[in-house]
């Protein structure tokens, strides 16, 4: 049955336990912790007018649960234990055709409604050396029913400048294997049984204190990708007739990012500004900017609004649909390496109590190719808007002190060694 994984913003995601002040970093000297958090990720219905049969089409929808525990074994080193448990079920994007007498291309949807459940355990253990240089090691291990994935990391933070400047660097590892369910089937002879991919990360950065209210953060990262990249559910519309789709064994990421945080006392906020740019050896190239605010109200309240927008140029073997096989016999008309653009908002609301915390997270995404602010001469019919909804809770053992009125910004723009989030 054909389907997709989930789109990488929703990777990400469910992925993030820290977006949350819920699951904030654990240091030695802190209180352990339990969290739990839910969260309800819904695509919007693909419209009528974009669906090859004339009639819209529900798509994905996926409800996570993730559990928490964080806590300190000595002075020296503390670890923070993860659970998840998705569940997905709906429709995805199955291949593109050309519209009807010169119209825009339509989509075709994969045909049952899909339901299927992965699960994802992780575990790291952070090590304060000599309270100015900090290791980290994480293992985790996810696994559905047609992909497993083992994953491992390590990091590293030493503080430089009294404190006020810190260096971060890490090396990450991951081992997949996948296998489409009905592949290799007589109903699907085109799908693969099996495959592997492999990938390298490493990133490396610096945030420095500005001043008493400031912070700033520069970092860059790098990824490579090796094995079965292609989309083993997705199918391309070449020369009339559908054939699998077909990317390169190998992609080499690239991502730059810098962000700056301020506290502003006469407002009791924070302002927070995050820009990055992506580029691959696929012809990708994309751009992120998000400003937003956190404004305290009263001593346990705090409220968080952003926005933030993107675009991206389009992989250089990808197209809606192909008249004639390409001579590198490459192809995709997945609308994740399409050229387009995204807006979405985000509002938050924390209650940070001596023991117990909660957090209501509400997101909005919607992409279009008029937010790319270039020309995109067609647009992918299967661009995707959704929704989430998270609600996060938390535990503390031990006491929550808040900070004087006159340092209530430190919790969110100092020490240098938080990571910008």
């Amino acid at each position: 049955m054909p389907h997709r994984k989930p789109s990488p913003a929703l990777a990400a995601l469910s992925g993030a336990l820290s977006v949350l002040p819920a699951y904030a970093q654990l240091s030695p000297e802190q209180q352990p912790r339990l969290g739990y958090r839910f969260s309800h990720y819904s695509e919007a219905d693909l419209p009528s007018s974009r669906a090859a049969g004339g009639v819209s089409s529900p798509r994905y929808d996926i409800q996570t649960h993730q559990l928490e525990y964080a806590g300190a074994l000595n002075p020296q080193w503390s670890v923070d234990a993860g659970v998840m448990i998705e569940s997905m079920s709906g429709a995805s994007p199955w291949f593109v055709m050309p519209g009807a007498q010169g119209q825009a291309p339509v989509q075709v949807m994969s045909g049952a409604s899909i339901r299927e459940e992965r699960y994802a355990v992780s575990v790291s253990a952070q090590h304060d050396a000599m309270r100015d240089r900090r290791w980290s090691l994480r293992l985790g291990l996810s696994d559905e029913n047609d992909y497993q994935s083992v994953s491992a990391g390590i990091g590293f933070e030493h503080d430089t400048d009294q404190r006020r400047r810190t260096w971060s660097a890490g090396l990450g590892y991951s081992d997949d294997r996948i296998r489409p369910t009905d592949g290799a089937s007589e109903t699907y002879p085109e799908r693969i049984s099996s495959a592997d991919k492999r990938s390298w990360s490493a990133f490396a950065g610096v945030s420095q204190v500005l001043g008493a209210q400031t912070i700033a953060q520069l970092s860059l990262a790098y990824t490579d990708d090796q094995g079965y990249l292609s989309d083993p559910y997705k199918l391309v519309f070449v020369d009339n007739q559908t054939r699998a789709d077909a990317r390169p064994r190998q992609r080499q990421q690239w991502a730059l990012s810098a962000g700056v945080r301020h506290y502003v006392a006469a407002l009791r906020s924070v302002l927070k500004a995050d820009w990055r740019h992506f580029r691959d050896d696929w012809d990708i190239r994309s751009d992120t900017l998000e400003v937003g605010a956190w404004h305290r109200i009263g001593e346990r309240l705090r409220l968080g609004l952003s926005t933030r927008w993107y675009r991206q140029s389009q992989a250089e073997f990808y197209g809606p649909f192909f008249e004639s096989e390409p001579a590198h016999g490459l192809v995709s008309s997945d609308y994740r390496l399409s050229p387009y653009g995204a807006l979405s908002w985000r509002g938050s609301l924390d209650h940070i109590g001596p023991r117990w915390s909660v957090s209501l997270a509400i997101e909005a995404y919607d992409s279009d190719e008029d937010y790319a602010l270039r020309n995109v001469t067609v647009a992918n019919p299967g661009l995707v808007d959704f929704s989430v909804v998270s609600l996060a809770l938390s535990y503390t053992f031990g006491q929550v002190a808040l900070s004087p009125p006159a340092q209530e910004g430190a919790e969110l723009v100092a020490p240098a060694s938080q990571s910008l989030r």
